[in-house]
C-alpha cells in the first residue's frame, strides 16, 4: 500500500514538473479547438475581402460511397452497403466544414457539428507548406541565400554538430534524418504541449545522415521555422501577415498557435476559417498570382508540383505539399482498391496537390480543372481524407468535363 502511494506521489510530482507530459495526458491528443487553450499570436486580415461567386443553386455532390476512401479495405464494403446520405456522413465522420470551389465559384459550402463559416479551426500540418512558402519570401528579400543554406548558418549552437549540416531543403522535404512522427507520436505530443519552444528546439538529434531517406517529421518543420525567424528577425506569423494574409482578400483574422514563451508552432499552428484557406488554394492554383499580382514566385509554385526522387526525396511530398493524390494511383490500384501501398508513381503528369493536417484537415487543389476543396474535422473517422478529397476533386472535374462535352455535342 505504501509503495503504491509512493508511486502515485512520484507520478503527481512528475506531472506537476512536466507541463507537456501533464497536458498530453489531460488532453489525450490535439484537437482543432486547441487554440482556445493555447497561446495565440494574431494575424490581421486583408482590408478588402475577396468574395467567391456562389452558384445559383447548390450543386449536388456525388454520394459519399463514390468518393470516400477508407484507410482499411474492409470498411469500403461497409460504406457501399450502407450508402449513407451526404449530411449524415459528414456528421458521422466529425466533419465540421466542407467547401468545394470551381472557377472562383462556390459549388458547395456547408458546416456541421455546431461549426459555422465564422468558426476558426486549428489546421495542424496544413501549416507546413505555409511555413515553407515563407522561406521563399525570405530568399526573395535577401534574408536567406538559398534553400541549400545550412542550419548552422542560422543557429550557432549547431556548429560542429551533424545536425548543423542539414539544409533548409532537407528540412522542407523531410530528408533531414530525424525520426518519423509515426515512429513516436507521443514525442510529438510532448513537443506540441511543451511550455517553451526552447525546451526542445535545438535538442533533438538526427538519427540518420541527411539527404538519405524521407521520414515525415514535425520537428523538421519546427526547426525550419526557427531558422526562418533567426533570418528575418521577426515572428513568422508577422511575416505571413505581411507577405500573404493581408494580400489575398482574407475575410477573417487568423492566428498562429504558440508556446507560453511565444515560440510559434510553425509545424501545426495556423488557425483559420475554411473560406480563407480556400484563398491560399486560389493563390497556389494560379501559380502564385492574385488578381494579376505575382505574390509567390511562379517558379517556386511550379517546383512544388514536381515529383522528385533524388537525394532521398519521396515523389509524394515536396516542400510541405502532398502529391500522392487519387490521380497518382495506378489503374490496377484503383480497380483492386489497394491504395495504401508505397507504390511507384506511373503518372508523373498529374499536377494536383494537397496541404494536409492531423485529423483530416485538407486543402486540395487541382489546377487542371481549377477545383479547390477544403475539409476540416475533428477526426479522420477511418478515412484517408487526402485520397477522399482528391477523389472528390477528380469526380468534380470529370463531372464538369462531361457537361462541357454534352454541351458541345448539342451545339
Amino acid at each position: 500500500m505504501k509503495f503504491t502511494i509512493l508511486l502515485a506521489s512520484i507520478a503527481v510530482f512528475s506531472l506537476s514538473c512536466n507541463t507537456s507530459l501533464y497536458k498530453s495526458i489531460r488532453y489525450n491528443k490535439p484537437d482543432i479547438d486547441d487554440h482556445k487553450i493555447l497561446t495565440q499570436i494574431p494575424i490581421k486580415k486583408d482590408q478588402e475581402a475577396f468574395v467567391f461567386h456562389r452558384a445559383e443553386k447548390e450543386v449536388a455532390l456525388p454520394r459519399p460511397k463514390e468518393w470516400a476512401v477508407p484507410r482499411k479495405y474492409k470498411k469500403i464494403k461497409k460504406i457501399e452497403r450502407r450508402d449513407p446520405g451526404f449530411d449524415d456522413f459528414m456528421e458521422e465522420t466529425k466533419t465540421v466544414s466542407l467547401l468545394v470551389i470551381r472557377n472562383d465559384t462556390i459549388l458547395f459550402e456547408k458546416y456541421y457539428n455546431g461549426y459555422s463559416e465564422q468558426t476558426p479551426v486549428q489546421n495542424f500540418s496544413v501549416t507546413k507548406p505555409i511555413t515553407t512558402s515563407l522561406i521563399h519570401f525570405a530568399i526573395e528579400d535577401g534574408f536567406i541565400q538559398s534553400i541549400d543554406q545550412k542550419v548552422k548558418d542560422f543557429i550557432p549552437e549547431y556548429e560542429g554538430r551533424k545536425e548543423g549540416e542539414i539544409t533548409l531543403a532537407q528540412l522542407m522535404n523531410m530528408t533531414a534524418g530525424y525520426k518519423s512522427d509515426y515512429a513516436n507520436p507521443f514525442k510529438v505530443s510532448l513537443m506540441y504541449y511543451a511550455k517553451k519552444r526552447s525546451n526542445y528546439i535545438t535538442k533533438y538529434r538526427a538519427k540518420e545522415n541527411p539527404g538519405q531517406k524521407f521520414r515525415y517529421s514535425s520537428y523538421s518543420t519546427s526547426l525550419l521555422g526557427y531558422c526562418l525567424e533567426k533570418a528575418i528577425q521577426k515572428p513568422a506569423s508577422k511575416y505571413l501577415e505581411e507577405k500573404i494574409w493581408t494580400r489575398i482578400g482574407t475575410e477573417f483574422p487568423a492566428a498562429m498557435v504558440a508556446h507560453q514563451d511565444s515560440g510559434e508552432m510553425h509545424f501545426c499552428g495556423l488557425v483559420a476559417q475554411a473560406r480563407d484557406l480556400a484563398k491560399i488554394g486560389r493563390l497556389f492554383i494560379n501559380n502564385g498570382k492574385w488578381q494579376g499580382e505575382q505574390i509567390v514566385g511562379e517558379e517556386w509554385v511550379e517546383g512544388i508540383k514536381n515529383r522528385d526522387t533524388l537525394n532521398g526525396n519521396w515523389w509524394g511530398y515536396n516542400k510541405g505539399w502532398w502529391l500522392d493524390t487519387y490521380r497518382s494511383l495506378t489503374q490496377d490500384q484503383i480497380c483492386s482498391k489497394v491504395w495504401n501501398t508505397d507504390h511507384k508513381l506511373e503518372n508523373f503528369q498529374c499536377r494536383d496537390f494537397i496541404a494536409a493536417g492531423f485529423n483530416g484537415q485538407e486543402l486540395y487543389m487541382d489546377p487542371q480543372n481549377n477545383v479547390i476543396i477544403v475539409r476540416q474535422g475533428k477526426s479522420i473517422s477511418g478515412l484517408s481524407w487526402m485520397k477522399s478529397t482528391s477523389k472528390l476533386g477528380y469526380l468534380m472535374g470529370e463531372m464538369h468535363n462531361n457537361i462541357l462535352h454534352l454541351t458541345s455535342v448539342e451545339d
